[in-house]
Parts: C-alpha cells; sequence; structure tokens
C-alpha cells in the first residue's frame, strides 16, 4: 500500500517520521513475465498493475531484430577495445555466421561471445562451427591456382568489403578507415562491382 501511495504521488512518511514527504521519481520496471495473466492468477495486484503499465515497450528478442546484431557487435567490440592495449575487429565470415545464429540468450549471450573471442581468439556457440582465428585466416588464404594478382585482387575486395559494413556503409569513413581518398575507393568499388 505505501508503495501504491508513493506511485499515486500521494507521498510517504520516513520511519520515525510525522510529516508526509514528497518524492520527484519516475519507475522503470522490466519483466519477462505475463503480467496481465498474473494479475488473473491472483499473484499481482490489480491496482498495481495499472499503476505501472503506463507506457508499456515490448522489446523483442534478438532473433527477430537481426540488422541490430552487427551494431551490437561493434557496441560491445568498442567497449572491450577500450580496455586492451591492442584493438580486434571481428572478421566478415564470423560477422555473417553470427548474424544467422538465433541467440537464445538475447544480449547478453552474444556480449559475452564477443568477449570470449577477444580474450580467448575463438568462439564457440551451439549451433554455429566452432571459429577460431586459425580457421579464420584459413579462409584468407590463397585458392590453389590462383595467381598473384588475383589473390591480390580477391583479398582487397574482402578487405573493403569488410571495412563497408563496419562502417555501415557510410563511404567517406570507409575511405578513412582504409587509408584511401574518396577517389581512389570510387575506383576499388567500380573495379570490385561493390554498389
Amino acid at each position: 500500500m505505501k508503495l501504491l501511495r508513493g506511485l499515486d504521488g500521494i507521498g510517504y512518511t520516513p520511519i520515525g517520521g510525522k510529516s508526509l514527504q514528497k518524492s520527484d521519481f519516475r519507475l522503470i520496471c522490466a519483466t519477462n513475465r505475463d503480467l496481465k495473466e498474473l494479475v488473473r492468477k491472483g499473484n499481482m495486484r490489480e491496482d498495481f498493475f495499472y499503476r505501472i503499465n503506463v507506457i508499456p515497450l515490448k522489446m523483442p528478442p534478438l532473433r527477430e531484430r537481426k540488422d541490430d546484431i552487427p551494431l551490437l557487435i561493434d557496441h560491445f567490440l568498442q567497449t572491450s577495445n577500450s580496455r586492451l592495449s591492442s584493438i580486434k575487429q571481428f572478421p566478415h565470415a564470423l560477422r555473417l555466421r553470427m548474424e544467422m545464429y538465433s541467440w537464445p540468450g538475447n544480449i547478453r549471450e552474444l556480449k559475452n561471445v564477443v568477449e570470449r573471442y577477444i580474450t580467448l581468439g575463438h568462439l564457440h556457440i551451439e549451433d554455429i562451427i566452432p571459429i577460431s582465428t586459425a580457421e579464420l585466416a584459413k579462409e584468407e588464404t590463397l585458392s590453389q591456382g590462383m595467381c598473384l594478382s588475383d589473390s591480390m585482387d580477391s583479398f582487397e575486395q574482402k578487405l573493403i568489403q569488410s571495412a563497408l559494413e563496419q562502417c555501415r556503409w557510410k563511404k567517406g569513413d570507409t575511405a578513412s578507415l582504409l587509408g584511401l581518398t574518396m577517389r581512389t575507393l570510387q575506383r576499388k568499388l567500380k573495379k570490385h562491382g561493390i554498389k
């Protein structure tokens, strides 16, 4: 009842106090439970539910908002890299595999995976093939029978593609990241057929 009075803005009386006090606060609640079901079963007071159910926001699970995965990876990379002396990046192949994963543990699982990769250099998720830095390096090695110029073009294309994704396809930022002029980047994009 005291909490309900506080939520109504009536105020509260401190322990040992005699006068009514007012406070200026906002209450933010989060749950993964069905509150209407709790009210229906009698496990939550109906009047309390209606006091906290002012602006409900439903956050869908990560598997339903795959577009957020690259943004979250970059955020966790940035926060983790700020604590390290050497900066680590996620290879393109690894990012693609992470975007295909269903993430049953949602954002906490994604954060742990990013931190594990930065710390140990490899990751293992149930539904993703275990990936190590050695395996990722193999993906970048030359294909047999490929001449040097073709190999260099292939590597350059992958590098530009990865930089574009890291910079959210902002070409000015990509050029800066790669140490290229905008004109040179545009020429290379045209050469590799990247749009």
